[in-house]
């Protein structure tokens, strides 16, 4: 099969695309995050099962090599008591959103922007990291 790219919004709302592809047995490479609920989730595996195609989350931080080696120095470190992350950005589109507008960036319909993405960031990271 020869490869084919598809690049599609990261949420188009009512329309969860992830399944339509895996359906047609052509596999899914995802942005983050995968899906804005567990339920979402749920239908994207068994319909990736069910076709027998490949479903990932293309999330690399967790394959990059400083990453491991934090995994791999933390028992030196010895018991964690507290762990403290931080990511903040500016968004360009805030200053629309205190006008009164919607933009896509903080409209939850489109499961993207400062929550869905960038929200993403600090759980995934230290979730990876703290096992």
């Amino acid at each position: 099969m020869p490869l084919t790219r598809c690049i599609l919004p990261a949420r188009i709302p009512a329309l969860f695309p992830d399944t339509l592809f895996l359906s047609h047995k052509i596999h899914v490479i995802c942005e983050k995050p995968l899906a804005s609920n567990l339920a979402e989730v749920d239908a994207a595996i068994a319909c990736a099962r069910e076709n027998q195609v490949v479903l990932f989350e293309a999330f690399k931080t967790a394959s990059l090599p400083n990453f491991h080696l934090l995994r791999q120095a933390l028992p030196k470190v010895g018991k964690l008591r507290k762990v403290f992350f931080n990511y903040c950005q500016y968004s360009s589109r805030y200053q629309r959103y205190l006008d009164g507008e919607n933009p896509n960036t903080f409209n939850p319909a489109f499961s993207n922007g400062s929550i869905m993405d960038i929200g993403f960031l600090l759980p995934g990271v230290g979730g990876g990291i703290i096992r």
